[in-house]
């Protein structure tokens, strides 16, 4: 099994513009990226695509601007992120509670689109948050789900 080189690009505020990947046998040759939008301090959107394609997979994320958590659930749509984010330094990550996100692949069959929203989000007593449910499948995450968080500070 090939292993892979990950490359990441973050802008001068901290947060993160590209992922590059690529195999350890040609560490300097990407066979994927991932560009990262933000605006207002919230990641907004993703772009996968594989290098010399034009099918690419486009995420699109809306927040709740009046609600902040101490450092909230990161939904970016690295597979070595979400299911490690306390492990990697990804950068800074979004300043609100995400509510809403889309999934379009795009490829030779046209423009396929799922949503998703995220509700019911719970907080402990420090603001971090305990659980939220998303509904729908346009999430990094399995949709129609309730959540729970819990956390072990060191």
């Amino acid at each position: 099994v090939p292993e892979v080189v990950i490359t990441y690009t973050f802008n001068a505020e901290g947060y993160l513009t590209k992922a590059a990947y690529a195999f350890e046998l040609a560490p300097t040759t990407n066979v994927l990226n991932i560009d990262y939008t933000w605006t207002g301090g919230n990641l907004t959107k993703a772009v996968m695509q594989q290098v010399g394609s034009t099918d690419y997979v486009e995420y699109i994320y809306q927040y709740d601007v009046t609600t902040t958590a101490k450092n909230p659930v990161c939904f970016f749509p690295n597979y070595e992120i979400y299911w490690v984010q306390s492990a990697i330094n990804f950068g800074k990550n979004s300043a609100n509670l995400l509510s809403a996100s889309q999934i379009t692949i795009n490829d030779s069959a046209g423009p396929q689109i799922e949503t998703a929203t995220y509700s019911d989000y719970t907080f402990d007593a420090n603001d971090y948050v305990t659980s939220f449910s998303i509904t729908g499948d346009g999430s990094v995450l399995l949709g129609d789900t309730k959540y729970v968080l819990s956390y072990k500070c060191f």
